[in-house]
């Protein structure tokens, strides 16, 4: 009798997919990042930095690109399921800070932060037709994170006329839990392809980065241990806030 009730119930949703359709859909756009406890951080070096009598220069975390792809399975009329999986990739964070102690001595010293993510998510879309052409999706989804991010410094150091220089990159890795809530609007431009824009807002937030591997620097000093974690000026692990806004173009195609 189980056995009969299972087969009944999925038959009847493969009847529903088949029926709604699957959809694939694709977009592209313009992402905003928070990313405000590693802005503060950088922005107290600078500071620091600036009262020692360094000229500095600090372009802060703030925006980035994104792109990914979406399949929907339609189960009620109106309504689709479906795994959203994307990618992240924030527009760098840019350090510089440089000392002239005048007859060619001084210093400089160098940070790039290159953060992105790899959101995995499942949810639900609402479909809203307006017309025969036009349509309003409002959607929900809900899921896993990986973080990533590159960290680039170096620095140089003129005395006497001796120049010494290091330089290191370590690679960093978290991971987090993601939530997206947004809207888009559809126009047909076939009975199976469809363009449309879409804004939402995503709330994701890891609480720490580790180094992904040992690092040593071009001269062989240790950096960090794999596993370590980065941390701020008070010794607390430093969390990436990639908590923001996104605006896109889509294309989705509906079999």
């Amino acid at each position: 009798m189980r056995r009969i009730l299972l087969g009944m119930v999925c038959l009847s949703l493969g009847s529903m997919v088949y029926a709604e359709g699957i959809k694939l859909g694709g977009w592209v756009g313009y992402t905003t990042v928070s990313m405000a406890k590693v802005n503060e951080e950088f922005q107290k070096m600078a500071d620091d930095f600036k009262s020692l009598g360094y000229e500095v220069t600090l372009n802060k975390l703030g925006g980035g690109l994104t792109f990914g792809g979406t399949i929907g399975f339609g189960i009620l009329p109106n309504l689709t399921a479906g795994i959203k999986v994307g990618y992240l990739s924030c527009f760098p964070l840019v350090y510089k800070s440089s000392y002239d102690a005048g007859g060619g001595d001084g210093a400089e010293i160098n940070t790039k932060l290159s953060p992105s993510l790899l959101p995995l998510m499942v949810g639900i879309t609402y479909n809203i037709p307006i017309g025969e052409a036009f349509s309003l999706g409002l959607e929900g989804y809900g899921g896993y994170a990986l973080a990533f991010a590159s960290l680039e410094q170096s620095m140089k150091m003129t005395f006497l006329g001796n120049t010494t220089s290091d330089s290191a990159i370590v690679p960093l890795e978290g991971n987090g839990i993601v939530f997206e809530i947004g809207a888009n609007g559809e126009y047909k431009l076939s009975s199976a392809l469809s363009l449309g824009v879409g804004a939402s807002y995503r709330i994701a937030e890891v609480k720490e980065m580790k180094a992904s591997k040992d690092v040593t620097s071009e001269q062989g000093a240790q950096v960090v241990t794999k596993g370590e974690v980065l941390k701020d000026s008070n010794g607390n692990a430093l969390p990436f806030e990639y908590s923001g806004f996104n605006l896109a173009v889509t294309l989705n195609f509906t079999l």
